[in-house]
């Protein structure tokens, strides 16, 4: 009696190693598709402050328990533009999960009415922000726009991508599933 109980608890314990490896893989395979440089190990995300576009305190520490996809951006950025309308989409098709889409405008000598009325042009309806305390470019910016973090529930980044990602891709909507289940 005592063989089998062993025999089914390392059988469980080989299936619960298979599963969290399947799911590991699956994960890392949709961040390589979309140019995800992902840490070794855990790393924890930053916390920051910055204004909302309604002039609003927030900190990134507000949407712990949440995945935050955190996309440092410039009104004269090209390719910035050019990703914005597939973050849309992603919003919308997740606004009503555990997940959070954050702009966060990084331009040092822009005003709200700049910002705001770069956004009125296309209707976008995720939360801007504005890095009106430098902390997001102390943190995350790294010379270049657009760049994005992903960030878990459990505050720890996942990865981080520089350049033009489309958002809305498979990829990107299962590896944002993925998260918001796990």
């Amino acid at each position: 009696m005592r063989m089998i109980q062993v025999m089914v608890i390392t059988l469980v314990m080989l299936m619960s190693i298979s599963f969290v490896f399947c799911d590991n893989s699956n994960m890392h395979r949709n961040a390589q598709k979309l140019g995800l440089s992902i840490p070794k190990g855990e790393k924890k995300a930053t916390d920051i402050k910055f204004h909302t576009i309604d002039k609003e305190i927030a900190k990134l520490s507000d949407y712990k328990g949440k995945v935050i996809i955190l996309n440092l951006w410039a009104t004269w950025c090209v390719p910035c533009g050019m990703e914005m309308p597939s973050m849309e989409k992603l919003h919308k098709r997740f606004a009503e999960n555990d997940f959070v889409m954050i702009a966060l405008n990084v331009e040092n000598n822009i005003t709200k009415d700049k910002i705001t009325k770069y956004l009125n042009k296309h209707n976008y309806t995720f939360m801007v922000a504005h890095d009106t305390f430098y902390e997001g470019q102390q943190n995350y910016f790294t010379g270049s726009t657009p760049i994005t973090y992903i960030i878990g529930k459990d505050f720890n980044i996942k990865g981080r991508v520089l350049g033009t990602v489309d958002w809305y891709s498979q990829p990107a909507i299962s590896l944002i599933e993925e998260l918001i289940n796990n």
